[in-house]
This record gives structure tokens, sequence and C-alpha cells, in this order.
């Protein structure tokens, strides 16, 4: 009994960290955050970034699960989640794909 209590005790223990990447920093997010309001500028588009939930880079393309909430704030905490996918443009980011 106390085998199995301790097992659980430890997949309990070790389960968040097998559960996907942690949050990207402030400033691991900044040239991306760059390219998106660029991008929503250029698309018209009245948004605003909430919060970015991942981050991952491969070499010249990276890609971003961001929360997106309209820039007037009507529907504060509403947000929505979109897939920002990334190329490297000079010393910067820009996107290159979104799926929503």
């Amino acid at each position: 009994m106390r085998l199995i209590l301790a097992l659980a005790v430890l997949v309990l223990a070790l389960l968040p960290a097998g559960c996907g990447s942690k949050k990207p920093s402030a400033e691991q997010t900044v040239p991306f955050a760059t390219a998106i309001e660029q991008y929503l500028r250029a698309s018209s588009m009245e948004m605003k970034i909430d919060a970015f939930e991942t981050l991952s880079i491969t070499g010249d393309a990276a890609a971003a699960r961001v929360s997106v909430e309209l820039a007037d704030e009507t529907y504060k905490g509403l947000a929505q989640r979109w897939t920002f996918h990334f190329e490297r443009s000079g010393a910067g980011w820009k996107v290159s794909r979104v799926d929503r």
C-alpha cells in the first residue's frame, strides 16, 4: 500500500514537468510581439496581445501560441488563442502565417 501511495505521489510531482513547455519569458517574446503587432496593424485588426502561452524557435523559423483580445477592451477577458508562425527577417522576425 505504501509503495502505491509513494508511486502516486511521485507521478503527481512529475506530472507538471511533462505537460508541455513553460511559458516564455517577457524578454524572449519581445521580437515576436513586435512582429505580431506589425501584422495586426497591417491587417487592420484591432486586436492586442494578451499573453504568450508557448514559443518554439527552430533555426530561421518560430511558432508561438498567443492569446489575443480586442484592443478596445470591449470584451475584456475573452481572449482567442492563435498560433503565429514566423520567419527570420534580417535581424528580426516577421509573421508568415496565422492559424486561428
